[in-house]
């Protein structure tokens, strides 16, 4: 965590900005994930998690960027099939979601962006069994985010997130009714709903400095 604040830190303080304020925080939440995988009918919800840092940026008094690096997990489990047995399909990424955010008014912001998911890691668990493929999937994942960010106080916010994956090809391991082990290639997406909070520890007013150190030159002009 300690490195992805430092990185967000160095990528934000790289940046010049003409509007007054910058934000840098840590999230986390729940989330239900589920996946539309061709040839699969019997996938359902599966409670999931993320955690991670980010970084809001004022571009005018009503624009935003807000770039995000987050750990998060997703997939999709099974219940009794009559091909695929019970169990679970997980998928571990390294999530940096890059939003654009329009401020509805001083608390409520709309936001809307792209994200790539960096594959950590993945398996299938059935009957209680862990399964892991050697190297079968592709390890970078496009989505795309729309939700709302609203702020409670000063630091702490919460968020409503939806992001939908765009295709791609999965390949994982189950097992049919007569415990025999297959392995399935198909096309598929995440698909991904998020509830959490946000805490803001930082927040710089540049444009503020800015003025006030100008008006302190002048003041030592003057003097």
């Amino acid at each position: 965590m300690k490195k992805v604040i430092l990185a967000l830190t160095l990528l934000v303080c790289s940046i010049e900005f003409s509007h007054g304020q910058i934000e840098l925080g840590i999230k986390a939440g729940g989330a239900l994930a589920n996946m539309e995988l061709r040839g699969v009918e019997d996938s359902r919800i599966k409670p999931s998690y993320y955690f991670g840092a980010f970084s809001e940026v004022n571009l005018t008094e009503k624009l935003i960027i807000r770039p995000e690096v987050l750990y998060s997990s997703k997939g999709t489990r099974f219940s009794d099939h009559e091909v695929y047995g019970d169990g679970l399909i997980n998928y571990n990424y390294i999530s940096v979601p890059v939003l654009a955010g329009f401020k509805v008014n001083e608390g409520l912001k709309l936001l809307v962006g792209p994200e790539i998911n960096l594959l950590a890691g993945y398996y299938s668990r059935y009957r209680d069994e862990i399964h892991t493929l050697g190297n079968p999937n592709r390890k970078v994942d496009w989505a795309f985010n729309w939700g709302l960010a609203y702020s409670i106080t000063s630091k702490l916010g919460v968020e409503v997130r939806y992001a939908h994956g765009l295709r791609n090809y999965f390949h994982f391991v189950y097992f049919d009714q007569d415990a025999h082990v297959h392995t399935l290639r198909t096309v598929g997406a995440n698909k991904v709903f998020q509830v959490g909070l946000t805490y803001t520890f930082l927040r710089r007013e540049f444009k503020k400095q800015q003025q006030s150190r100008g008006t302190e030159l002048n003041e030592e002009v003057m003097k």
